[in-house]
């Protein structure tokens, strides 16, 4: 299934563009978790979950779409993964640099309790998270992504790091360290905080390209709901920084200064923010770019203004805030997706929700670079 041509993402240096990239009600009424990643030079690959009325969809499809010009042009967009009666998200990505080899993780389960008025497009109850199992799984591919051999499960197990019945969690990061090694960071429920529910952040460490996981972190943090969405950047050799999503309204951070072996304990950092997704990037330049809605807030609202910033010292101080989109109300600009492309731009893909009824969901792709994120 094709749905049509994408627009031309255009990149001028020094500048801020902003292309809606694809609209609700292309196939499906929402288009949301855009994740961006470069399996070769210049070419670049960008996969998305589309569904009806609302995310606890067992019935929605993943999309794809891939780039040969950094970003400029995309091919038209086309399905790519599906399960009956199940859902497919989260996905991870690594590619052993001079190889074909590339792994992919991601979840799959189903969601109960959730239901739907589907004449008036409405949601009539969100699903239960803490009896909705997922199932972490992995593939590879041997032909830089092309194609990809059947699934195999990460042990609930060596996630919770204990026997424990299915757990709700997805794969949140996934970073390939200086020496050669794997670190995955899963958002999990903790199998004895389901009520309320209590997420904490698992780190997962392979040094034979996902082949075995060994659990070498667990954190969570005090408030309401705990650790989630974790982004971690290896800021020099062995040198890790993160950030956490929380409903503290500010950001927490975690360090490590060994490759993820140990952790220092989460702390609540000055960066302002609701409870939504944060991101970093190391960048060419060696400086550390941080994306997320700055606004504090122990709620998930306003999920805006979606803003930028840069650190020179590997996240102990940021600079102004810069603006990349904004909206109002209940509408929201989050769930995004990040890279740097070879020549320097900057890709920021993130879901575009509209609160007005019947609500739904565009991708909107920012494009900019460091120079306008250091102009004054």
């Amino acid at each position: 299934m094709q749905l049509g041509l994408l627009p031309i993402c255009t990149y001028r240096k020094g500048r801020l563009s902003a292309h809606a990239f694809i609209r609700a009600g292309t196939g499906w009424d929402y288009h949301q978790g855009p994740v961006l990643y470069p399996f070769e030079e210049g070419r670049l690959f960008l996969c998305w979950w589309a569904y009806d009325i609302q995310e606890c969809s067992n019935d929605g499809v993943v999309l794809y779409s891939a780039s040969g010009d950094a970003g400029e042009t995309w091919e038209s967009p086309q399905v790519w993964m599906a399960s009956p009666n199940a859902v497919v998200s989260h996905f991870q990505f690594a590619h052993r640099a001079g190889t074909a080899e590339a792994l992919m993780i991601y979840r799959e389960g189903h969601y109960y309790g959730a239901q739907d008025d589907r004449r008036k497009k409405e949601s009539l109850r969100w699903a239960n998270y803490a009896e909705s199992p997922m199932h972490l799984l992995q593939k590879r591919s041997h032909d830089g992504g092309s194609t990809w051999d059947p699934p195999t499960e990460i042990a609930p197990a060596v996630v919770v790091g204990r026997d424990a019945p299915p757990y709700y969690g997805a794969p949140e990061h996934l970073l390939e360290l200086s020496n050669g090694n794997l670190l995955l960071l899963v958002g999990y429920m903790d199998p004895a905080r389901r009520a309320p529910q209590h997420f904490n952040v698992s780190v997962l460490r392979s040094s034979d390209n996902g082949t075995a996981w060994t659990k070498t972190g667990d954190f969570t943090v005090p408030e309401e709901r705990g650790a989630m969405e974790p982004s971690v950047v290896e800021t020099e050799p062995g040198i890790l920084y993160g950030v956490i999503r929380n409903k503290s309204g500010f950001l927490y951070e975690i360090r490590s200064s060994d490759y993820g072996e140990t952790w220092t304990p989460p702390r609540k950092t000055a960066l302002p923010t609701v409870e939504s997704m944060a991101k970093l990037l190391r960048l060419a330049s060696g400086r550390l770019l941080l994306v997320w809605n700055n606004h504090s807030s122990t709620t998930q609202q306003p999920r805006h203004p979606l803003a930028a910033a840069l650190s020179t010292d590997g996240g102990r101080s940021w600079g102004a805030p810069k603006v990349l989109a904004d909206e109002t109300g209940a509408n929201q600009l989050s769930n995004f997706n990040l890279l740097q492309a070879a020549d320097g731009r900057i890709l920021v893909c993130t879901s575009h929700y509209r609160a007005l009824p019947p609500a739904c969901s565009d991708l909107d792709m920012l494009v900019f670079d460091e120079a306008w994120l250091a102009a004054p």
